[in-house]
């Protein structure tokens, strides 16, 4: 705190040098790289079960993808991101809801849903709302 710095980067630059605050940005940079791609690899996978297509299909779609997302992140910035992290927030609160909703509507109502500790279930380790005896 008494450095006053607002990022990791500056304090890998003010105590190790600016070799290393480098180093540490394209360390992340090469992270996020490749996170991002085996994100878009699996989501194109799903994709190409869903659309019933062959696996050779798997890299037109992640290219596809990424261009599309290249696309209106260009053309609509920050407000096109924003509207897409929208968009992607309903859209798995609605998968969710119906995920839900299926379960309960085919096993009959809630009665999936447990109401009472199962004796062959291990006891809570972290807490439990039983006051305690003594």
């Amino acid at each position: 705190m008494k450095r006053r710095v607002v990022s990791m980067y500056q304090l890998f630059e003010y105590s190790l040098g600016p070799q290393i605050r480098t180093l540490g940005a394209c360390m992340f940079l090469v992270y996020r790289t490749v996170w991002m791609g085996v994100l878009m690899h699996f989501a194109s996978e799903a994709l190409s079960v869903i659309f019933g297509v062959g696996p050779a299909w798997v890299p037109v779609i992640t290219v596809s993808i990424g261009a599309i997302v290249i696309a209106y992140t260009s053309l609509g910035g920050i407000r096109a991101v924003m509207f897409a992290d929208v968009l992607q927030f309903f859209v798995l609160f609605l998968g969710v809801a119906a995920a839900i909703g299926i379960v309960t509507a085919r096993f009959g109502g809630f009665g999936w849903f447990p109401t009472e500790w199962n004796p062959d279930w291990p006891k809570q380790p972290l807490f439990s709302w039983d006051r305690p005896s003594g």
